[in-house]
């Protein structure tokens, strides 16, 4: 199923995932839809999407189909702000890359049993 403009997924039960959510939904300027991963027709937005795959990390579908999981589709996510595109795609050198991942890798390990990340 083709989208027309970029589709943030995320994990609506972590606390993180929302607020980044938020964030990308208020960054982007309307060019990301946010939508929690259980929400209806999540699944049927790219054919490599399944609920069991979008509880493993947050993904962002393209307008070209394209399916990013993880850091990666976080830093497309920012990067669909009106002309910081070319900021985030910093993310594919290889170490400031690897280092995003690790990161992400960290974040998603706690992501459900954060009691201090507020809302």
């Amino acid at each position: 199923m083709p989208v027309s403009t970029s589709v943030f997924l995320y994990d609506p039960q972590c606390p993180r995932c929302r607020a980044f959510a938020r964030f990308v939904s208020a960054w982007s300027q309307g060019r990301v839809d946010c939508r929690p991963l259980d929400s209806e027709g999540a699944a049927d937005l790219h054919p490599d999407l399944s609920y069991p795959k979008m509880l493993q990390s947050a993904h962002l579908v393209l307008s070209n189909g394209y399916l990013a999981a993880g850091a990666e589709a976080g830093a497309l996510a920012l990067g669909q702000r009106r002309g910081w595109a070319w900021f985030f795609q910093l993310y594919y050198f290889p170490v400031i890359k690897q280092l995003a991942q690790a990161a992400y890798w960290l974040i998603r390990a706690t992501r459900r049993n954060c009691a201090s990340c507020g809302d």
